[in-house]
């Protein structure tokens, strides 16, 4: 699991 960027997808949720 990478860390979470703006604008990227993650794992699970992306990010507003």
């Amino acid at each position: 699991t990478k860390p979470i960027q703006v604008g990227e997808q993650a794992d699970t949720t992306p990010i507003p």
